[in-house]
């Protein structure tokens, strides 16, 4: 993620995004740890992300006490087709 900002890492990362989104397939960009990164991330189209301005690493225990003073997010609870894809393709 740390070439990002330089134009052949930009390129790098657009064209993987790319290469998913022809392939019907989503990516997980992992490592986003700045706001910034994450906006230049949405501009080139990605949707999934992971690092640490969402959370840093905690052991399980501790990930399932903060979840479960949480309601549950929309996107854990809806149906996901791209899961029902791999599932009618395995």
């Amino acid at each position: 993620m740390s070439e990002l900002g330089h134009p052949s890492g930009h390129n790098i990362v657009a064209a993987v995004v790319g290469l998913c989104r022809n392939l019907e397939r989503e990516c997980i960009i992992e490592g986003v740890a700045s706001s910034e990164r994450l906006a230049i991330l949405r501009r080139i189209g990605c949707r999934y992300f992971q690092g640490c301005l969402f959370g840093r690493p905690m052991p399980t225990a501790e990930l399932l006490a903060a979840l479960a003073d949480k309601p549950p997010s929309p996107a854990l609870t809806s149906p996901n087709p791209l899961h029902d894809s791999w599932a009618a393709a395995g």
